[in-house]
């Protein structure tokens, strides 16, 4: 029993001090995500999207977006939709306005990826980063990538995947003008993720039993037995 104890004990305190990987990834088929974002939900063409505004994920996991200079707007891919870009023919965006970004993405429940192709509005090649943050708003890492003009044949794909499901925060910027994505992309196990203090709990209380036990145990081996009364 006290071998079990202690090796669940080192289990859960490994888990906290592991160093989780921030990995970049450049195409949708690679990040493989089990959820996604869909703006048409947000309204058609030219809807506009005030900063903070909540969205759910197909399957209903709650997003806050926010661009510093919002209100952001909805565009769709082509003339009619108002975006000139190359994504995919009548694509769903969330352009950022004339607001230069960062985009923000904050999670309700961690995720472990996230990916969207990517325009800057000028049409030129240039850069775009994206950084990941956790729940303490702690940076994981960012990455800054090129981006294609609208001249070549498809957008940008610009996503990042976590060893650890850790991420709160997404934000992605460019650096010449505003922009727009599309759907989002989310990887993620479980909406459910214990708090660092939930998990600092759980250790003390293993490591409570764990002395409990081990005083138990000395007792009984340094206890006096009564002898008999003597008849």
């Amino acid at each position: 029993m006290k071998i079990t104890m202690l090796a669940l004990l080192l289990v859960v305190f490994s888990g906290t001090a592991a160093q989780a990987a921030l990995i970049l990834v450049n195409d949708r088929a690679t990040l493989a995500g089990n959820d996604f974002i869909d703006w048409g939900s947000l309204g058609g063409a030219f809807t506009l999207v005030p900063s903070g505004t909540v969205v759910n994920s197909q399957d209903g996991l709650a997003v806050t977006v926010s661009e510093t200079g919002g209100p952001m707007q909805r565009r769709d891919q082509g003339a009619a939709g108002g975006w000139a870009g190359n994504f995919p023919a009548a694509d769903e965006l969330l352009w950022t306005g004339f607001g230069s970004g960062p985009m923000r993405f904050d999670f309700v429940s961690n995720i472990t990826g996230f990916g969207v192709q990517i325009n800057d509005n000028s049409g030129a090649p240039g850069t775009a980063t994206i950084e990941a943050f956790n729940s303490a708003s702690v940076s994981l890492g960012s990455f800054v990538i090129p981006i294609n003009s609208i001249l070549d044949p498809a957008a940008t794909f610009i996503g990042l995947r976590s060893t650890a499901q850790d991420i709160a925060r997404i934000q992605i910027s460019t650096a010449l003008n505003n922009f727009a994505v599309n759907q989002a992309d989310l990887v993620y196990t479980s909406r459910v993720v214990p708090e660092p203090g939930t998990i600092a709990l759980m250790g003390l209380g293993l490591a409570s039993l764990v002395v409990v036990r081990l005083r138990k145990s000395k007792a009984a081996a340094t206890a006096v037995v009564a002898p008999p009364p003597i008849s």
